[in-house]
């Protein structure tokens, strides 16, 4: 039958999603696994769909607990999971029918600890939003853990590598969870995670086929308002620099100046103003560090941008 994979599938207010994420996972054509469907207290028809897909396929388990984010959900999911290896799907989502297979093909054919595959944006119908230029950077590939680092780091330039970083288009050994997790009660929970699963791993599959499908919807997080509560991906560059600088030098650099371009871009859609005691001690923290570094150029274009941003006139 093969080796079980866990698909741990966190489920909050998606009830008109729910059902086509939990097909196209009963449809793969790798049949031995089992889908563990948390649902996180949530307040509509979820917890009764979730029991009622429970009775049409024995392969379906439902853990219900309280409502305590996408991390907690995820978490909850791998304590009980049984599988030597370990996927997840949001359930807005869905995936190819031959996802898991060629995943589990490539993983166990190159002797690898986790396996990415590239995905789509897609809208709520189902049709690409994505551009020519959207492509994962990568044939069909086999890359040590120091060689992904570099490229979450930015150590190593290529386009499109933030397409690394999200949790659901992987495949896990059961092994990588061992000594980590999601880092519970925040946003950006996925560039929190990432570095440290990598720096588990010896080595990476990667492959180029697009086996996810990552629906946009209108009143996602991704497709909110940008506010303070999203200045969480500040904190996961800042864990990441303070994690790869143990590991090498250079990629510590080349994670400060990931952080510092996250902050100069993203500085202008914040009030710095009112939020100043939040902002200023991060941005202050990257510049001293970019200074020691020699990073003179980041220096100055950070500290202009947060100046420009703190004394900008209310309109």
């Amino acid at each position: 039958m093969g080796d079980l994979i866990s698909i741990i599938v966190p489920i909050y207010k998606v009830e008109a999603y729910l059902e086509r994420c939990v097909n196209s996972l009963l449809s793969q054509s790798y049949k031995n696994i089992e889908i563990i469907l948390v649902d996180d207290g949530s307040p509509d028809n979820c917890p009764l769909l979730c029991d009622e897909l429970k009775q049409k396929d024995s392969r379906i388990r439902v853990l219900h607990k309280e409502n305590g984010g996408l991390s907690s959900a995820r978490n909850a999911g791998l304590r009980i999971a049984n599988g030597e290896y370990i996927a997840f799907v949001d359930s807005d989502d869905y995936i190819a029918v031959d996802m898991l297979e060629k995943m589990h093909e490539a993983i166990v054919k190159d002797g690898t600890d986790l396996c990415i595959c590239d995905f789509c944006s897609v809208d709520e119908a189902g049709k690409s939003l994505e551009t020519e230029e959207e492509q994962f950077a990568f044939e069909n590939t086999i890359f040590s853990m120091e060689e992904t680092l570099k490229l979450v780091c930015g150590y190593t330039k290529k386009d499109n590598v933030w397409r690394l970083v999200p949790a659901w288009n992987k495949l896990y050994h059961k092994h990588l969870f061992e000594n980590c997790s999601f880092e519970e009660g925040k946003l950006h929970e996925d560039e929190f995670f990432i570095h440290h699963v990598i720096s588990q791993c010896n080595t990476i599959s990667l492959i180029s086929d697009k086996l996810y499908y990552y629906v946009q919807r209108e009143n996602s997080i991704v497709n909110s308002k940008y506010s303070i509560k999203r200045f969480d991906a500040a904190y996961a560059y800042k864990d990441r620099y303070l994690f790869v600088k143990n590991i090498d030098k250079q990629l510590g650099v080349a994670a400060i100046m990931q952080l510092c371009e996250y902050l100069a871009i993203n500085l202008q859609k914040l009030d710095v103003r009112n939020h100043h005691q939040v902002i200023g001690p991060m941005v202050w923290y990257v510049l001293v560090r970019l200074f020691i570094n020699g990073k003179f150029g980041y220096v100055k274009w950070l500290l202009l941008e947060y100046l420009k941003q703190l004394f900008k006139k209310e309109e």
